[in-house]
């Protein structure tokens, strides 16, 4: 297996995350320097192209692809992946475009909503800040219309590209306030314009039908749902849904095909009082984010591929425990009478089941994900079926408890996800630290080449075998050489 191309430069760090600025007022749109902002984020998915890529963001693009094309082939080994594409399979005559984790050749929309689904369905794929999964709806759509069009691997980084920016600068602009969060949320609705954005890009659609595209998208949105994911206590276990993302991609897909058919649509849907923000649930929008530096800055170099197979609001906990076993501070399990970690309200209150129902369920219950970490059966190589029976992690898991730090809320809104863990002994005396947001993925404790070759082999492998494996990953690494996407593609 050739690794050159991921590691002849050095790790691309991550564009510092600030948090994002919006207008006191709630239920407004603070107006920035843009009067069309539908037009010139139209303008920008239409003529961006990978000349336009400088070379740090080709090489993030890539170690973002490759992440991503492995969890939508470990996903699809889930039972509510296998499912969902067991009923959407006929969804339309044509065999252009591959389902990654079997080979089966699918019509363009069943391959791009089962690619995107089975993206998210290990919550192992990759995380913007707090709020959004962009690569589930980015990539699946690019390889799949990339497929039918015999693409060129410089094209699909820059529908790629494109497919990342335009839902993080919307869902930027649009995040709600903490008061409109705690009613409606959704990552979905934000991230079907990256969905049209990277088909719109690969089909060389001009402005004003990307336009069209963009509203059609809108229009096909899925409903924020996060509140109705089963979150909170009494609605667990969790949606196999999740944030359905497998429609929100299709949906992008099947807006942008509409549009280049002729199909009229909004041509404004991002501009006013009226627009897309509102639409999508929250209750403020600040435009000046939509736009400030589009085209010339990406903000998609701020997406972190995951360590974890688990909600990234988790991970500051799990990193506590890896923080203590790296200083050689972890007690041994026996000694530990119990655990308590300090946190944000979202997770001290939605994620404290000790005992998850399945998979899905497992990827937001603190208390089981923190036993397995103790346990030395860490989130990290994926999560087991077999472990959400061992009465082993239900003792450790069942020894933990989970509290509400308000001083923590205030963090976790601004885009942090800080956690306390303190581990009390029998002894009496305790083990503490703290850490204010994820650390490993984080330019201080890197998510290497390595640890991204070894994750993508681990979740590859077992469907593709050795020999297939190798030809994926090499030709993602090298996609910019590739003159026909077809060609890396197994199955």
């Amino acid at each position: 297996m050739n690794t050159e191309g991921i590691h002849r430069k050095q790790r691309i760090e991550s564009v510092p995350a600030e948090s994002p600025g919006h207008a006191s007022q709630r239920g407004s749109v603070s107006r920035g320097r843009s009067t069309d902002v539908t037009g010139e984020i139209a303008r920008f998915v239409s003529g961006a192209r990978f000349e336009d890529l400088d070379t740090g963001t080709v090489e993030h693009l890539k170690r973002l692809v490759l992440d991503g094309v492995a969890n939508a082939v470990g996903g699809l080994h889930t039972a509510a992946s296998r499912i969902q594409q067991g009923l959407i399979s006929d969804l339309g005559s044509e065999r252009v475009a591959r389902v990654l984790g079997s080979g089966e050749r699918a019509s363009l929309l069943t391959a791009t909503y089962v690619n995107a689904a089975c993206a998210n369905a290990l919550d192992f794929d990759d995380t913007y800040k707090t709020f959004l999964h962009p690569g589930a709806t980015a990539i699946a759509p690019a390889l799949a219309v990339a497929e039918k069009l015999s693409a060129h691997g410089r094209d699909v980084l820059a529908a790629v590209a494109v497919g990342y920016e335009v839902p993080i600068r919307v869902a930027e602009a649009a995040l709600p306030s903490p008061e409109r969060r705690g009613q409606v949320w959704g990552f979905a609705p934000w991230q079907t314009l990256g969905s049209a954005s990277a088909t719109a890009n690969l089909l060389r659609l001009d402005t004003e039908t990307t336009r069209h595209a963009l509203g059609a998208a809108a229009f096909n949105a899925p409903v924020p749902s996060i509140r109705k994911e089963g979150l909170e206590p009494e609605d667990r276990p969790l949606s196999w849904m999740k944030n359905n993302y497998g429609w929100a991609a299709m949906g992008g897909v099947l807006g942008t095909l509409l549009a280049q058919e002729g199909v009229r649509s909004s041509r404004t849907v991002l501009d006013g009082e009226r627009g897309f923000w509102v639409m999508a649930g929250s209750d403020r929008c600040d435009v000046e984010l939509l736009t400030a530096g589009l085209g010339n800055e990406f903000r998609l170099r701020s997406t972190q591929v995951k360590p974890y197979a688990s909600c990234r609001w988790t991970h500051s906990a799990l990193d506590c425990v890896r923080q203590l076993r790296y200083d050689g501070n972890l007690p041994a399990l026996a000694d530990i009478e119990r655990v308590e970690v300090h946190t944000f309200q979202e997770l001290a209150a939605n994620f404290t089941n000790a005992a998850p129902k399945d998979i899905v369920d497992a990827q937001f219950s603190l208390p089981y994900l923190l036993a397995l970490e103790l346990a030395g059966r860490s989130p990290a190589r994926g999560l087991v079926e077999a472990d959400l029976t061992d009465p082993a992690i239900h003792d450790v898991a069942g020894r933990i408890a989970v509290h509400h730090n308000e001083i923590m809320d205030e963090s976790f809104h601004s885009g942090h996800m800080p956690s306390r863990i303190v581990c009390r002994l029998r002894t009496g005396e305790s083990v503490e630290t703290a850490v204010s947001d994820p650390v490993w993925g984080s330019p201080t404790d890197p998510f290497t080449d390595d640890d991204l070759m070894a994750k993508c082999i681990a979740l590859l492998e077992p469907t593709w075998g050795r020999a297939a494996t190798t030809k994926l990953i090499d030709g993602i690494l090298y996609l910019d050489q590739i003159s026909d996407l077809a060609t890396i593609l197994p199955g």
